[in-house]
């Protein structure tokens, strides 16, 4: 699948988001956003530098170019900068600029992981799967089977502009001198390893990181872990009861016979 094909592939009908308690620090009371989620519709978009995947969202790098593309980088570089520097300044600019021109962007790789974390660290991004059974994602984003599952029907915002994650083998390839840069974060971002495939992740990004407000016909049930703390789960069916509209509570357990989860009524 290409990322133009991503992009145009709508998401299907329920698509389901895993999450750990949030069990408060010095700054939060406890379940502070899982009553932001279940209570006051509002999901957290968080910055892909604090994803646990170190290749997530960061390009590879390659700095080769021609001479008319050092030189209109030099000038675009310049035209930034000139307007908030002085006269001295500014001739080192244009020396710098020189530079640029005859030997290319003085960058190492490690530098321009550096300046793109910069930047990507402005979007906000919220992930989500296409299955609410899944052991594994239970067990790596719902606290070893001991959180709880969202449902959500994607026919409403922002559910409905998720886009399908594409898995390959290589990174997006990123151009410091290319002067087109369009589409070039939303590519980045949706794209992962392909040893992440089996999570068949769906992905809404937006801009700023943080609160992520939905409508609330959108949540349609919470799915409680098989292996849910009974304090927790109190506190999520409190939380559901003062919810409005209602939603369904649901409930993950083991089967008896094979390796697999069931969702029941809880």
């Amino acid at each position: 699948m290409t990322y133009s094909e991503s992009v145009l592939d709508l998401p299907p009908n329920r698509l389901f988001k895993y999450r750990s308690f949030d069990l408060g620090h010095e700054s939060t009371q406890p379940y502070a956003r899982d009553r932001a989620i279940i209570e006051d519709n509002a999901l957290w978009a968080s910055s892909p530098i604090s994803f646990n995947d170190p290749f997530d969202c960061i390009p590879a790098f390659d700095r080769s170019g021609t001479t008319d593309e050092h030189k209109a980088f030099a000038e675009r570089w310049v035209e930034r900068k000139e307007p908030y520097v002085s006269g001295v300044d500014r001739l080192q600019n244009r020396s710098l600029a020189n530079t640029f021109i005859k030997t290319g962007i003085g960058l190492t790789d490690n530098q321009c992981v550096q300046l793109w974390r910069d930047q990507i660290k402005r979007y906000g991004v919220v992930c989500l799967a296409e299955r609410p059974d899944d052991m594994l994602m239970w067990a790596y984003y719902s606290d070893g089977h001991r959180g709880y599952c969202l449902e959500f029907d994607t026919s409403h915002e922002p559910m409905s502009q998720a886009h399908r994650v594409i898995y390959t083998k290589e990174r997006t390839v990123f151009r410091p001198l290319a002067s087109d840069r369009s589409e070039l974060m939303e590519r980045t971002t949706l794209r992962k390893a392909q040893f992440w495939e089996h999570e068949r992740e769906w992905r809404i990004i937006s801009r700023p990181v943080g609160r992520l407000a939905f409508p609330a016909a959108a949540l349609k049930a919470v799915i409680l872990a098989a292996h849910i703390r009974k304090e927790d789960e109190q506190a999520v069916r409190s939380m559901v009861a003062r919810r409005k509209p209602d939603i369904a509570l649901k409930r993950a357990i083991l089967d008896q016979r094979t390796f697999c989860l069931s969702i029941v009524p809880a």
